[in-house]
């Protein structure tokens, strides 16, 4: 038996096992949006926090706030007054997962959104506002087919669609499936090594009126149904080809410093990306975190030297 900060590694015959407490954690970052652009009240918040319940899971609380930053536009047809309309969003919420036998986690998350896009309005404007809510759900299972091989699916923004100054025109959120895999390379006692991947295909469908469709209706028909058309294998290419993925990898010395690379790439955003980061965990308690994000496409590449700076607070 070997103790490791929380951790206890048990030698057996089928090699070192781990098993930890979990911790209370406290997480934040921030991220200055689209550098390229120069927009200097563009940016992002976020804080979050876990609370283990233990046999009964885990309770998760997070908060974001996105600045979009300001547009200034003219009052009349004279261009003679200008008004600066300041646009943010605010999205909080709940999560909750368990697991069950077999090795099966679920989980379900609610959140609560406030968008405005125009405050700061002229005395008499109706300010463009909405707020609305929407539900995560996700299975996770452990093990699948190796050990170390992890397999999620999250269906994300179940919720109504929403409009900011006219009834009639609503727009749906983006209701998203979310496809993960990762697999555990090493796992000793001064070595981590994980390797993950997953894939993200917003499922938004309109009616034959243009209308959005339900979540049950819109989360196969779009894929059914790509932008792209065609029919057989090239429908299916087209679907697949509609999503954004991604592939990464961490590894962990000492439980201090940790490394990781990852890669994106959208074809219907045209985005390339290669990101670095890197972790730095002062003491079993705390830990700090920074990456960057680096354009290897052909395109403008707006997100080319966006940063984030994160720290996380375990107790």
């Amino acid at each position: 038996m070997l103790p490791q900060g929380n951790d206890v590694w048990f030698s057996t015959s089928k090699g070192m096992e781990q098993y930890k407490d979990a911790d209370y954690q406290l997480t934040a970052f921030y991220e200055k949006l689209l550098p390229i652009l120069n927009i200097p009240d563009l940016y992002h918040l976020y804080g979050g926090m876990t609370v283990p319940m233990g046999d009964w899971g885990t309770i998760g609380f997070h908060v974001n706030f996105v600045s979009f930053g300001s547009t200034v536009v003219s009052g009349d047809i004279d261009a003679d007054d200008l008004v600066a309309y300041n646009s943010s969003e605010i999205v909080g919420g709940v999560s909750y997962g368990t697991r069950f036998p077999g090795n099966i986690g679920l989980g379900l998350s609610i959140k609560f959104f406030y968008s405005d896009l125009s405050s700061g309005a002229a005395a008499g404007e109706e300010e463009a506002t909405t707020f609305g809510y929407a539900f995560d759900v996700g299975i996770l299972k452990k093990g699948v087919v190796l050990d170390k091989l992890n397999l999620a699916l999250v269906l994300a923004n179940i919720g109504p669609s929403v409009y900011y100054v006219d009834k009639t025109i609503e727009d749906p959120i983006p209701l998203t499936w979310r496809l993960g895999l990762s697999y555990e390379l090493l796992a000793l006692a001064d070595y981590k090594w994980i390797v993950a991947a997953d894939y993200n295909r917003e499922v938004v469908y309109d009616d034959s009126k243009g209308d959005p469709e339900p979540f049950y209706i819109a989360c196969w028909k779009s894929i059914a149904n790509p932008e792209r058309g065609g029919h057989g294998a090239t429908a299916a290419k087209n679907s697949l080809m509609q999503g954004v993925f991604n592939v990464g990898t961490e590894f962990i010395y000492a439980n201090t410093i940790a490394l990781r690379l990852g890669y994106l790439y959208d074809d219907v955003g045209q985005r390339s990306e290669v990101d670095f980061g890197f972790g730095f965990m002062i003491s079993d308690m705390l830990q700090f975190d920074f990456a960057t994000i680096r354009d290897v496409g052909d395109n403008d590449g707006v997100r080319d030297g966006q940063m984030r700076f994160g720290m996380l607070f375990k107790f």
